[in-house]
């Protein structure tokens, strides 16, 4: 124990300075007046550099400018909709028109099928009927029954035509 006390014995202790606590006090309300002012003036210069690097060429809109425009787009964008519905209701129209049509275009087509049909099986007959025509004819000159036997031939040609 004797070294711990010598230890003690060579650190030297000094009492504690005593300031006045009047003086202690003004100098802490200095010290906090000072900060203030630092704070304050560091908020003005802060705006005072924003103002100038970010200056305002117009004010900015009044609300109500804002609000007839908005008013202004609700009615453009109400028309807009309106438009939008009368053109899906043509196309629709369009639409139906178009099935209509194409129904029409294929009953068209099974008739003039059929009239096609028809056609080439008359073609045929007044091909049959021509080819006995002239059968007829060499006949009736063979046999040298003239022109009436001619006139006759084409009458029974007419008449089995019905």
């Amino acid at each position: 124990m004797t070294s711990h006390a010598s230890t003690r014995s060579r650190v030297a202790v000094r009492a504690p300075i005593s300031i006045p606590v009047g003086l202690r006090r003004t100098v802490l309300v200095l010290g906090v007046g000072l900060s203030l002012i630092l704070a304050v003036v560091t908020v003005r210069m802060a705006a005072g550099w924003a103002a100038a690097s970010a200056p305002l060429a117009e004010p900015p809109a009044a609300l109500s400018s804002i609000e007839a425009a908005l008013a202004g787009e609700r009615a453009r964008s109400a028309a807009l909709q309106s438009q939008l519905d009368s053109l899906r209701t043509s196309s629709d129209e369009l639409a139906a028109a178009l099935g209509a049509a194409n129904d029409r275009l294929a009953l068209d087509q099974t008739t003039a099928d059929g009239l096609r049909t028809s056609l080439a099986a008359a073609q045929q007959k007044l091909a049959t009927l021509e080819a006995a025509m002239k059968a007829a004819a060499r006949a009736a000159r063979a046999a040298g029954g003239g022109t009436t036997t001619q006139s006759t031939t084409q009458r029974e040609v007419e008449a089995g035509d019905d």
